[in-house]
């Protein structure tokens, strides 16, 4: 398969090559059943010639920025993009999936991805892995990644969530109070239906405005609906980190409800990871 065959480093019709060749992302065909479960593992691969860390991300930048020009669907190689970044977890990257539509037959990355069309999506092994002979340079950065996850981290601390959780037996009135409280400061915009899938698949539905925001309304009126299972043995100082999906796409916590919607529409549905933490970690 396309994405099993090592790319020499420097070749610059590497990426082009691959995307025009019968197996080019997007390429239509029989989509493969439900898919399997996304596996850990990443392709062990060697470089015709030894690149360098800095060398790997910038083919790797190429790669993903040119893509979709060739064919398949835009919403669906942001996701792939977002899977493929190494600091992205299995968990979270399978719910990127799953908010995309994105199946995968064998649960490999390597083995070709299909979207809800049937169009598949091969992804070259130098964005999957760097390769066996990679030289390590201490410019290199990994395509500000750390930047990106860091920016949609939304930290709540242990004391607000020790009085959400002592409020299990009351949540409801909490959540609307919660609730009431995100849309207060909102003097316009429009009423909106939100449901958040969390990743048990329970999903949690709350009234807020167009103008409200993921952090801090959105996010407060969620745990305060839904409070995160603290495991036991946990440190007395601990926070909360929430991440939103949409369409495979990680939120920004300053991102307004209304943005993700058309004028007219009043219903949303976002998927959420929630993670408890200690506090620094």
């Amino acid at each position: 398969m396309g994405c099993t065959h090592s790319l020499p480093a420097g070749d610059e019709d590497a990426t082009h090559n691959l995307m025009a060749g019968n197996n080019r992302g997007g390429e239509r065909g029989r989509r493969p059943g439900a898919g399997r479960p996304l596996l850990p593992d990443r392709p062990v691969w060697t470089s015709d010639t030894p690149m360098t860390t800095e060398a790997l991300e910038q083919q790797r930048a190429a790669f993903w920025d040119t893509a979709p020009s060739y064919e398949g669907q835009l919403e669906v190689w942001q996701a792939l993009r977002h899977v493929c970044d190494p600091t992205v977890d299995v968990a979270t990257a399978q719910v990127i999936l799953d908010s995309a539509g994105v199946v995968l037959p064998s649960g490999r990355l390597a083995d070709g991805a299909y979207d809800a069309l049937g169009g598949r999506y091969v992804i070259p092994n130098y964005c999957l892995a760097a390769p066996t002979n990679v030289i390590e340079t201490s410019t290199s950065t990994i395509a500000g990644a750390a930047i990106e996850v860091a920016a949609t981290e939304v930290l709540r601390d242990a004391s607000a969530m020790a009085s959400a959780d002592a409020a299990k037996g009351n949540v409801t009135e909490d959540a609307a109070a919660v609730s009431g409280d995100a849309t207060a400061d909102a003097k316009h915009g429009r009423p909106i239906k939100l449901t958040i899938r969390l990743s048990s698949n329970a999903d949690v539905r709350l009234d807020i405005n167009s103008e409200d925001r993921l952090f801090p309304q959105v996010t407060r009126a969620l745990l305060a609906a839904h409070p995160p299972e603290i495991p036991p043995g946990s440190p007395a100082n601990h926070s909360v980190r929430v991440r939103y999906v949409r369409l495979g796409r990680i939120l920004q916590g300053e991102q307004q409800i209304g943005d993700l919607l058309k004028p007219a529409e009043t219903t949303l549905l976002l998927q959420a990871m929630v993670t408890v933490m200690p506090t620094g970690a």
